[in-house]
């Protein structure tokens, strides 16, 4: 049995190389929570905490569905989480988008308001919304589900092998499963053979 592993080039490598791994394939870097359980809903606002202390954190808003109406909507990063005690930092207010990027290390905590629900699931319904650890020597870069890509969960899940180097050693995948790139930007797995690009 062959075991093989996909370059980022679409190249396949034996196993036991290291191969060069773009950021930007690891999905799953969001610390927003879209389950509406996770929120704590006791004060102004409802909200969730992101991180522990202060860190350099980078919001991005994506929309979804303009037709939804987002009237008296509040959503963005705050000091103390349940209210505007430790400061608020506002990606909406009011209903208007005010900022759909945001990097800042201040607020350790998203919020909104009303805190209800149906607030919750209009947020999530009109926008995707992206919140990631980033500083000034690590960029915030797009995740495949900001570039509209979806992979399997083996590639989905790659942050075990970072190495301080820049590299990752990638997991394997085994000669006989399918693998191929489909128009609508969906990866399968196909046929890996050693030696074989594809």
């Amino acid at each position: 049995m062959t075991i093989a592993r996909i370059k980022n080039n679409g190249g396949i490598q034996l196993k036991g190389e290291i191969i060069e791994y773009p950021a930007e394939l690891e999905g799953g870097r969001n610390l927003l929570s879209t389950n509406f359980e996770e929120y704590d809903t006791s004060g102004t606002y409802g909200y969730i905490e992101l991180v522990e202390e202060e860190t350099e954190m980078i919001l991005k808003v994506y929309d979804r569905d303009s037709s939804i109406d987002m009237s008296g909507i509040y959503f963005g990063f705050t000091g103390g989480g349940y209210s505007a005690g430790g400061g608020v930092l506002w990606s909406m207010a009011r209903g208007d988008l005010l900022l759909d990027e945001i990097t800042q290390s201040r607020y350790r905590y998203f919020s909104y308001y009303p805190k209800n629900e149906a607030t919750f699931n209009k947020i999530f319904e009109r926008f995707y919304i992206k919140i990631e650890k980033g500083d000034k020597a690590t960029p915030w870069t797009p995740a495949p589900e900001d570039l509209g890509l979806e992979y399997p969960d083996d590639i989905h899940h790659f942050s075990t092998g970072f190495r301080s180097n820049g590299k990752v050693l990638v997991r394997e995948f085994i000669e006989g499963e399918d693998f191929k790139f489909t128009t609508d930007k969906k990866m399968y797995l196909n046929e890996l053979k050693e030696g074989v690009d594809l």
